[in-house]
């Protein structure tokens, strides 16, 4: 009988070093993901939308959960980090534009929308007129006996309506007459449907596709 006496001290402690190694350059990988993920998410802001409070709109996109290594005794734990949209802000639409949505009034019946390129708004990128903003206009509504319904404004006396529309309902809004043409500022909607217009998840699995394995190897190959 031959009998081995191997001391696996050196091997154990070496596979231990080995397993934190890992972790700690998934964990770090993972935290440079998500960095590369969020700057990608909030380029993509500016793609989709014309923003005029950026630094706002980019704070909306967090990371809530940074990925760290567990140090105590055992097996190692999962590692995770998590980016996300902050819902937590009252009236703030942007998570409706990832699926799709509603907008709901934040008071009354309806929403007044504004109409890109009318007058209350000569450009898209630029800001409703003041005077035409819906704080600043006081409108009483009116409707004439073929069912019309007239919005006047109290600031300028101007009495402005639409026909009918094929389906049998009067569009409700304000509205501006220059000449014999009728331009829509606002039209007022009870829920008016968000698009999806804003790919979170897309970019979010594109970005990770195209780093995570560059910063796995980056992360492992510097704790040599």
């Amino acid at each position: 009988m031959i009998k081995f006496d191997i001391d696996i001290s050196g091997l154990t402690a070496n596979l231990i070093a080995q397993e934190k190694r890992l972790a700690y350059a998934v964990a770090t990988a993972m935290n440079r993901t998500a960095l590369e993920i969020q700057r990608e998410e909030r380029a993509q802001l500016d793609r989709s939308f014309t923003i005029r409070k950026n630094e706002f709109m980019y704070r909306l996109v967090k990371i809530t959960a940074f990925a760290k290594v567990f140090k105590g005794i055992g097996p190692q734990q999962e590692v995770f980090a998590e980016i996300a949209l902050d819902n937590t802000k009252a009236r703030v639409l942007l998570a409706e534009f990832v699926e799709g949505g509603y907008k709901e009034p934040a008071s009354g019946k309806s929403v007044g929308v504004p109409i890109t390129g009318s007058a209350a708004r000569p450009a898209f990128t630029d800001p409703v007129t003041a005077a035409y903003q819906l704080s600043r206009i006081q409108l009483t509504q009116r409707v004439l006996k073929d069912g019309t319904t007239q919005l006047i404004s109290a600031q300028d006396g101007g009495v402005f309506s639409l026909p009918r529309e094929a389906h049998g309902t009067v569009p409700r809004g304000l509205f501006q007459k220059v000449g014999d043409v009728v331009m829509a500022l606002y039209l007022f909607v009870d829920r008016p449907k968000l698009k999806a217009s804003y790919d979170f998840f897309g970019v979010a699995i594109d970005t990770y596709s195209q780093v995570w394995d560059k910063e796995l190897d980056r992360a492992y190959n510097s704790q040599r």
